[in-house]
């Protein structure tokens, strides 16, 4: 878990360093345009964004592996057998009246899964994000502190779609495991009253089709909860993809630093680069702080 972690918040921290790698990119072509060695200068800076690269790929590896493993010995052989020994060492039907054998088979196959998806890859990408976003602030405050107060706007957008989407997924996936829990009973009492005689044949296919019906009442409510699951996952995506709402925000940041005003006179930054003795002063800060703002 300790290396699982370690590679998480250095999977993280790629991000914001490669805009910044990416902003020193830019400022390369726009202060050596001039310049015989401007293909030395820039093929340094591209050798650091392989380093970056095999650094991020080492660490993202790291990540996935570790926490796979923590999530499979957790989940897969300890919570199981655990839940298997409890079963066994006491009476189920007397202290649980409500579970049957049918839906102690499906929660142990349903809710093992989730939780080992929840102990190895959410946690690893869940300390992946709260890197990337400690370091992309870290990083932008200690660029340019004035724009960074101005991207902080989209924050509470992105927070609550989040938490709204964890809340409809979170009760969603406990109604589909109990609609899941409910059909496997049906087929565990279903196939557990199969008689082979031939006097009881036809009573046989005809309880055959009830239950078959029955059965299918629960899958189709998973169904439903799995299309609901997805419709509300569209909409509240809509909130944070880069062409809708946060994309608005993004270009207002782009309009913002375009006008940012100089210390001593207020002007453009495109107007102090119009002139030719000024240009190579010029360090494309809108290039710059554009690439931080996506970031």
């Amino acid at each position: 878990m300790i290396c699982g972690s370690v590679g998480a918040m250095g999977n993280g921290v790629g991000l914001p360093l490669m805009t910044l790698l990416f902003g020193d990119l830019i400022d390369s072509f726009g202060q050596n345009q001039n310049n015989k060695d401007i293909v030395d200068v820039i093929s340094k800076v591209c050798v650091k964004f392989v380093y970056l690269g095999l650094g991020t790929l080492g660490a993202a590896f790291l990540q996935v592996a570790c926490w796979m493993i923590t999530g499979e010995r957790q989940a897969a052989a300890r919570i199981r057998n655990m839940y298997l020994k409890t079963i066994l060492r006491q009476d189920i039907g007397f202290f649980d009246v409500e579970t049957n054998t049918g839906e102690v088979v499906g929660r142990m196959s349903g809710d093992t899964v989730l939780i080992q998806d929840a102990m190895g890859e959410k946690v690893g990408k869940f300390i992946q994000l709260i890197a990337t976003f400690i370091g992309g602030f870290a990083l932008a405050f200690a660029k340019g502190w004035l724009l960074t107060l101005v991207m902080l706007t989209s924050i509470p957008l992105l927070a609550m779609a989040g938490a709204a989407m964890a809340i409809i997924v979170t009760r969603a996936s406990s109604q589909g495991q109990a609609a899941y829990a409910k059909a496997a009973t049906v087929v565990e009492q279903t196939i557990g009253s199969i008689r082979t005689t031939s006097t009881e044949l036809c009573f046989l296919l005809g309880c055959i089709i009830y239950e078959r019906e029955r059965s299918d009442k629960q899958v189709q409510k998973v169904h439903n909860i799995g299309v609901q699951i997805k419709h509300t996952t569209r909409i509240l995506d809509w909130f944070r993809t880069e062409n809708n709402v946060i994309r608005v925000i993004q270009q207002l940041c782009f309009g913002y630093l375009v006008w940012w005003e100089d210390d001593s006179r207020k002007r453009l930054y495109w107007w102090r680069c119009h002139q030719r003795t000024h240009h190579l002063r010029c360090r494309c800060h809108v290039s710059y702080y554009y690439t931080l703002t996506f970031g």
